[in-house]
């Protein structure tokens, strides 16, 4: 009676992202304290440090896509 109902199965999945929201919060003041408040450096650490992983992610995910054969992956 106090909402939908809950699916207990999917925290599994969330918890990831839960630690990462409780863990990382922190970082951006602590990198604007280690480059001394210079919003430049502090904006491309940023930038930098969000491209590089997504840069490997992506990267990752076609190395793997385009070793898989199409064939393969029919019966899926």
């Amino acid at each position: 009676a106090h909402g939908a109902p809950m699916n207990w199965g999917a925290v599994g999945g969330a918890f990831p992202t839960m630690l990462v929201a409780l863990v990382y919060h922190n970082v951006v003041p602590a990198i604007a304290a280690n480059l001394e408040g210079d919003r430049k450096k502090v904006s491309q650490a940023i930038l930098g440090g969000s491209f590089i992983p997504l840069a490997m992610f992506l990267l990752w995910n076609a190395v793997i896509l385009g070793s898989v054969d199409p064939t393969a992956m029919a019966g899926v």
